[in-house]
């Protein structure tokens, strides 16, 4: 039985789509050398930033956590030294060695209210002359 004129057409487009499959799958092998160059170096950046920065919001999370836990008693006392020796202690406890409680609170009193004021920032060196400024600050009234 010979075959029409459109199912010629048609065998032959199937044909063509078929060498043109086979060709482009072998054009897309992935990524190229380069691709993965800027990829790498793209996540060794965001893990030398990571490295450098998260210590230091583990640390602020350290003295958030020591300022929560000293009793409101203390804070309305009337000894300044004795506030600060306290967060000193957490602070060593906590190896926490580049703060010092005087350097980063500030204690404010008013007859009824005493306010605390954590206020710091650090500076970490990334690269070169490039620096990345953290910043901390949080109140507390008892």
């Amino acid at each position: 039985m010979p075959q029409t004129n459109s199912h010629l057409i048609a065998d032959s487009i199937r044909s063509a789509h078929a060498r043109h499959s086979m060709q482009s799958m072998r054009r897309q092998t992935g990524m190229s050398m380069f691709g993965w160059l800027v990829v790498l170096g793209a996540a060794a950046f965001a893990v030398s930033i990571s490295l450098k920065v998260v210590p230091h919001y583990m640390d602020n999370r350290a003295v958030t956590n020591i300022l929560d836990g000293v009793s409101p008693e203390v804070w309305r006392g009337p000894n300044k030294k004795k506030m600060h020796e306290t967060v000193n202690k957490g602070l060593k406890v906590n190896s926490i060695r580049t703060l010092k409680s005087a350097d980063i609170i500030e204690i404010e009193r008013t007859p009824s209210l005493t306010k605390v004021v954590m206020d710091y920032e650090i500076r970490e060196n990334l690269f070169g002359n490039v620096d990345v400024v953290l910043v901390f600050k949080k109140d507390y009234q008892f």
